[in-house]
């Protein structure tokens, strides 16, 4: 077993808008609902999940941020870097149907 240490900085916007950074690995934003719902949001649109707690939303982007470290050491390859591969290869694949 294995401790992986997460730090997570929160930048609070307003009553139901913070956002969050895991170094260079992870960054979105938690919003909290009227109902007391707190959805997490990663960059790029995706949505991490709804919790019942802002607790339970700050474990998972811990866990997820984690995770992706794990990979990137396992696969050698940043999730940030596979990020700008995949765009490039959309910008390549939009030119050449051109």
């Amino acid at each position: 077993m294995s401790i992986i240490e997460c730090e997570i900085e929160l930048d609070v916007i307003n009553d139901s808008l913070a956002e969050f950074k895991c170094g260079n690995t992870l960054h979105g934003f938690i919003q909290i609902s009227q109902k007391e719902n707190v959805t997490v949001i990663i960059d790029g649109g995706y949505v991490l999940g709804a919790f019942d707690c802002y607790v339970c939303a700050i474990k998972e982007v811990a866990l997820l941020a984690a995770r992706i470290e794990e990979a990137d050491k396992k696969y050698g390859s940043s999730y940030q870097r596979l990020k700008e591969l995949s765009g490039i290869a959309s910008s390549v694949r939009f030119f050449y149907a051109i």
